[in-house]
């Protein structure tokens, strides 16, 4: 006799929270059955798990610092690469100047800081990447423009990058 009761899966999920569990997801179910199949003992809240996941305008506007905690700007765009569904630049504009500069998402520090997020490059260093007018942006697929921002940072390109 198999046990039939579903089991408990890592941060307090259940397999029976995919109807019949995953041999089946190539069955699709109605919005109703999938919302009864989420075990009536967990509710949604309780199954929550710590997650860096957040919304992309919540990056703008977001203090940018040098790990000395001085400020070098702030984030005024987030561009995404939409195929490879993942965040490729934070556009910020340099403080005390209108110039915007494209900066990888490799080149930040592995986590946002109380500080905001944090870049290994002074305010100064930042005066010598290749930068732009806020009514002047370069083409952003270009070949050239690309190899400029990327050696300058040295960080990988978006595309080569797993995670971002």
């Amino acid at each position: 006799m198999s046990d039939t009761r579903p089991r408990r899966l890592q941060y307090g999920l259940t397999d029976s929270w995919m109807g019949a569990g995953a041999a089946h997801m190539h069955k699709p179910q109605t919005l109703r059955d999938a919302a009864c199949a989420w075990p009536a003992q967990t509710t949604p809240r309780q199954a929550e798990v710590e997650s860096d996941v957040t919304v992309a305008s919540r990056l703008e506007g977001k203090a940018v610092r040098d790990p000395a905690g001085e400020l070098v700007g702030r984030v005024r765009h987030v561009l995404l690469d939409l195929a490879a569904g993942r965040i490729a630049f934070l556009v910020i504009e340099l403080e005390g100047s209108r110039l915007l500069c494209a900066v990888p998402w490799a080149a930040f520090g592995p986590e946002p800081s109380r500080l905001g997020l944090v870049l290994a490059y002074t305010l100064e260093d930042l005066g010598q990447a290749p930068t732009f007018r806020v009514d002047q942006w370069p083409a952003l697929g270009n070949p050239e423009w690309l190899q400029a921002v990327y050696r300058f940072f040295a960080a990988p390109p978006h595309w080569n990058t797993a995670g971002s």
